[in-house]
């Protein structure tokens, strides 16, 4: 992490401004987190594809 912090503050970023940075991005993820560990395991409902077609493939011209 260290190592990161340097890089973005050669880079012009600001030491102050890279921990500030990462503080909030270490705080909303620790939220996500504690709300839903894995959100891979989640079941995710995928929407049908029942568009009304006219009858040609999606690469064929009009």
């Amino acid at each position: 992490m260290a190592d990161m912090i340097d890089r973005l503050a050669i880079e012009g970023h600001g030491t102050a401004n890279v921990i500030e940075t990462l503080q909030e991005v270490l705080a909303k993820q620790q939220l996500a987190y504690d709300r839903d560990p894995d959100p891979a395991e989640d079941i995710v409902a995928e929407p049908s594809n029942d568009w009304p077609t006219d009858g040609r493939r999606s690469d064929e011209k009009a």
